[in-house]
């Protein structure tokens, strides 16, 4: 029979998981994973977009139904800057950095035409969410080479 005291600390453990789960990222253990694992339950993915060679990339926000990005995954070369553009479709729209939103957080907007933009200088994989939409599955990846 389990004493009081181990059935209090298991609870309060427990407790405490749930509660880091919640936190920080968006619930995501590992904001920079493999992109193909991180984006393989949405739909609009079929692969990483090489745009290396290129100094800037269009993203848009609020593609397809509204809810995901177009491309959904790029690979760049270090230095590049990504600019996400509003549809307008879907509502209201963010691009966090799904690791931590101190590397890079857009506000959230549901306005067309604007624009959010960040330049990827170290090497390495950066996955991001629509916070809004992140049950939805509206995710990103961008591959810096």
């Amino acid at each position: 029979m389990r004493s009081r005291r181990s059935v209090l600390a298991t609870a309060a453990g427990l407790a405490a998981a749930g509660l880091a789960g919640c936190l920080g990222n968006g619930g995501y253990e590992d904001g920079d994973e493999d992109a193909d694992v991180w984006l393989s339950a949405v739909d609009e993915f079929d692969g990483v977009e090489d745009h290396t060679g290129s100094s800037e990339v269009a993203v848009a926000v609020g593609a397809g139904d509204g809810l995901a990005f177009d491309p959904v995954a790029i690979q760049v070369d270090q230095g590049t800057t990504v600019v996400w553009e509003w549809t307008g479709d879907g509502g209201s729209h963010n691009v966090v950095h799904a690791g931590s939103a101190e590397l890079f957080e857009s506000d959230l907007v549901n306005r067309e035409g604007h624009t959010f933009e960040y330049t990827f200088e170290e090497e390495g994989t950066f996955n991001y969410i629509c916070t809004p939409h992140e049950a939805s599955e509206m995710k990103g990846s961008v591959v810096v080479e």
